[in-house]
């Protein structure tokens, strides 16, 4: 089994290597960033609601891509913490609009796995999904990278 690897390095390249199960050093090709700026990317985040840890590696992973598009399960995000989101409209899903889904979205999880399946993946060549919980359910095709941060 191999498992793919992608790190940026200081010189402001991106390593991407496939490690195989045991092995601490990959095949990896570098590439530059500005190589990856012409990808279509999707960024799915499970829900933006107060601005912690998942937050910061989104708000790092917008900056190395931005031209990244964002989908959230929920977005209940205040304004004055939208600044990392760079002006971006985030797509939400069908829970957003459910009842008392601002103060119990929660609640709603045995929906989530469905909800991130109906977000529509086509004409992105990378998917990221930052996942504790469902967004590592996205549905992707055979011709798109799926990178899990788990």
């Amino acid at each position: 089994m191999s498992l793919l690897a992608v790190n940026s390095l200081e010189s402001g390249a991106l390593r991407v290597g496939r490690f195989r199960r045991g092995s601490t050093t990959p095949g990896a090709t570098i590439r530059p960033m500005n190589d990856l700026q012409h990808l279509r990317v999707a960024v799915v985040h499970e829900w933006l609601e107060t601005p912690l840890g998942s937050e910061r590696y989104l708000a790092e992973v917008l900056g190395v891509l931005p031209q990244a598009d964002v989908f959230a399960i929920v977005d209940f995000m205040p304004h004055a913490h939208r600044k990392f989101l760079g002006g971006r409209v985030v797509r939400t899903s069908f829970i957003q609009r459910l009842p008392l889904a601002r103060r119990k979205f929660r609640s709603y999880l045995p929906l989530m796995p469905w909800a991130v399946e109906q977000f529509d993946m086509t004409g992105y060549d990378m998917v990221i999904s930052n996942s504790h919980a469902v967004a590592k359910g996205v549905i992707t095709s055979g011709n798109q990278l799926h990178v899990c941060i788990c």
